[in-house]
């Protein structure tokens, strides 16, 4: 995982997103210090000009696929919401739909 988060290479966030997809929800409570750095990568990834929404679609179901507990109280701040409007109403369906179940 270390390595698809350093490079964010397409296909090994694709393989994490898999990954985590069906892993058990106790499971990915153990990420909580990936999950905070993976929201961070997003907000990076969104901040820049020429936006890699292949990258960022892959965060949010990495995202998406993670149980946020408890441990995750301030894990929505004020810009994470805003890259969360913003994606609701992108261009591509598929990343809105990702956002809608990283939502609920």
């Amino acid at each position: 995982m270390k390595i698809g988060f350093e490079t964010l290479d397409i296909g090994l966030l694709k393989i994490i997103n898999n990954v985590t997809h069906f892993c058990p929800p106790e499971m990915t409570l153990k990420m909580s210090e990936t999950v905070v750095a993976i929201r961070e990568i997003l907000k990076t990834q969104f901040a820049e000009s020429n936006k890699n929404f292949l990258v960022i679609q892959e965060l949010i179901g990495i995202l998406s696929n993670c149980c946020l507990g408890e441990k995750y109280d301030n894990f929505l701040d004020k810009q994470t919401l805003d890259i969360i409007k913003n994606l609701m109403i992108c261009e591509s369906e598929y990343i809105s739909l990702q956002t809608v179940l990283f939502i609920a």
